[in-house]
């Protein structure tokens, strides 16, 4: 194989003459990364590391240069490698000061970037940073969908008209509602009594039809006309009810239980 005595391919990868071949293939792998844009300098590198990774080859090129040292001829000059950001010549090796920076960059261009141990803290305090911003932007999505969900299930439940067994749609305008316990003798309390309007009905919420039927006819409440309807809380059956002086009402049973009431 011919070699180009113009050519230092330790100088192409940054390393040195004793390198082993686990510290060649590293070099070879940054300064890949280093000249991602700039094919010329990695056909460079790869014709370099071809030879150098190759045992025999290596051989024959490490005979050529001393034989081109023992001649006499003046050394080649190193390739000077250049910053990509800043354009400077004071290039780090990325091998014999892997500690600082993780590929060829310059030390005013690693003061600024988050690589290498000389800015790890810096760098874990900037990832918290993002960490911390990141989750608290999670978590306030989390609280204003759990909001909005409390409002839905609130409007949803006064919406269906029932919900364990409290009652949304009670039209008190012109009835007034006398609670009894079961077995209590019927009859208008003093102070139901003294109420300003409408007739006391001796009924309770979630009653049964049977039971409040019965309860308003020995109250003197006469039953009349029966009849279904559907609302937004489904089907309903209204029972009319009327007594003299008091006018009359329409009760509404859902599931056989009493649900509503409104004066007619």
């Amino acid at each position: 194989m011919q070699f180009d005595r113009d050519t230092n391919f330790y100088a192409i990868l940054q390393v040195d003459e004793a390198a082993s071949g686990s510290v060649i293939r590293a070099a070879h792998q940054v300064l890949l990364e280093l000249y991602m844009d700039d094919r010329p300098r990695r056909a460079l590198v790869e014709e370099a590391y071809k030879v150098l990774s190759h045992p025999t080859q290596r051989k024959q090129y490490d005979a050529f240069r001393d034989g081109v040292r023992g001649r006499g001829d003046d050394e080649q000059p190193e390739i000077t490698v250049l910053c990509p950001v800043c354009e400077s010549a004071n290039v780090l090796n990325p091998l014999k000061d892997n500690r600082a920076a993780a590929c060829g960059i310059c030390r005013a261009k690693l003061a600024k970037d988050l690589i290498g141990k000389p800015i790890r803290k810096q760098a874990k305090k900037n990832m918290l940073a993002i960490f911390k911003k990141r989750y608290a932007g999670m978590s306030k999505q989390y609280r204003s969908s759990l909001v909005f969900g409390l409002i839905f299930l609130t409007v949803a439940v006064i919406g269906t008209g029932t919900f364990f067994g409290f009652k949304s749609r009670w039209n008190l305008d012109n009835v007034r509602i006398e609670m009894r316990q079961p077995g209590q003798a019927g009859g208008q309390s003093a102070a139901l009594a003294q109420a300003p309007k409408g007739p006391v009905v001796p009924v309770s919420p979630g009653q049964r039809q049977a039971d409040a039927l019965a309860s308003i006819k020995r109250d003197g409440w006469a039953v009349g006309q029966r009849y279904e309807v559907t609302g937004p809380a489904g089907k309903q059956v209204v029972v009319e009810a009327t007594k003299a002086g008091a006018g009359g009402i329409r009760l509404y049973f859902q599931g056989g239980r009493l649900t509503s009431m409104e004066g007619m």
